[in-house]
């Protein structure tokens, strides 16, 4: 009687660990537009993704679509690294409510690039253009998890 209990103990506690490692917790991106200038006045075609999970996020890749990339009448997804997301057609700055935000300029690929809760990345979208950024819980823990989240510019 008294193995069984503990078999069933052991048991619940594997299972509960394994569901704790791989299944997410609360990570989570989300947008919201359009975003604010320092005098509180709306910036025009803007979107905020703010990082509101209690946990660091690190972004894995960025991709957009659009107008600018049809190849024989047919859209096709380009990369976007974080350099390149701050040159024209896009415009991105880091918004840090935590502070310690980093310079996206800095960054030739979004390894290792890693939002912490609070911190917010404001873009401007060029019109008819998809941005498709997908991100995961930083740290190992995260290694099986992929979310994704999608930004429309305005038609």
């Amino acid at each position: 009687m008294i193995e069984n209990f503990i078999l069933g103990l052991i048991a619940s506690t594997i299972v509960g660990i394994a569901l704790w490692l791989f299944l997410p917790r609360g990570v989570v991106i989300t947008r919201s537009k359009p975003a604010k200038d320092d005098y509180g006045e709306p910036i025009p075609d803007s979107w905020v993704l703010r990082n509101e999970s209690p946990l660091p996020v690190q972004i894995l890749r960025v991709r957009y679509t659009g107008f600018s990339t049809i190849v024989n009448e047919t859209l096709r997804w380009r990369p976007l690294t974080p350099d390149q997301l701050t040159d024209e057609p896009f415009d991105a700055m880091l918004d840090s409510d935590v502070g310690g935000g980093e310079v996206l300029s800095a960054h030739e690929s979004w390894r290792g690039f890693r939002m912490t809760p609070g911190d917010g990345l404001v873009l401007r979208m060029p019109n008819n253009h998809t941005l498709e950024v997908r991100y995961r819980r930083a740290g190992w823990v995260g290694i099986f998890e992929r979310r994704t989240i999608k930004i429309h510019g305005f038609a």
